[in-house]
């Protein structure tokens, strides 16, 4: 929006990535040992304090908003012709 593209904001954020062929049981293994480390509340705390807002996802959940983020930002760069240089 401040740079002028109605209906666009940015957010950082942050996940983690694997090869696709990482096992499914290693795959909820990690989620949930990642998910148990940002409910602690220090940890909560820590990240509060440095302005990331901590959340949870199932790994299901986290992909689709991946595949739907990158979906965004394509159609962006489609409709502004934004070029590397």
């Amino acid at each position: 929006a401040e740079a002028g593209i109605r209906g666009y904001r940015y957010e950082t954020w942050y996940g983690i990535f694997a090869v696709s062929a990482l096992p499914q049981a290693l795959v909820q293994w990690l989620n949930a040992a990642v998910n148990r480390v940002l409910v602690d509340p220090a940890v909560m705390g820590k990240l509060t304090e440095s302005g990331i807002e901590p959340g949870t996802e199932t790994p299901a959940a986290s992909q689709k908003f991946f595949v739907e983020d990158v979906a965004r930002w394509r159609r962006l760069i489609r409709d502004t012709g934004i070029r590397a240089e």
